[in-house]
């Protein structure tokens, strides 16, 4: 992933309808939840949609 310019990788996980990312940002890890729902191959994941 990619934000202001700063590169960072991670892991995710699906819990029922819930997202667990975990990444590393400036050496300190980070773990965000959220909400998801997929149709086809398309995620939304907090109303922004991503296709695979």
């Amino acid at each position: 992933m990619s934000a202001f310019g700063i590169n960072s990788s991670g892991t995710y996980r699906i819990d029922g309808d819930q997202i667990i990312i975990t990444y590393n940002l400036l050496g300190q890890e980070y773990t965000w939840e959220q909400s998801f729902s997929q149709s086809g191959n398309v995620i939304n994941i907090g109303g922004t949609e991503f296709e695979k």
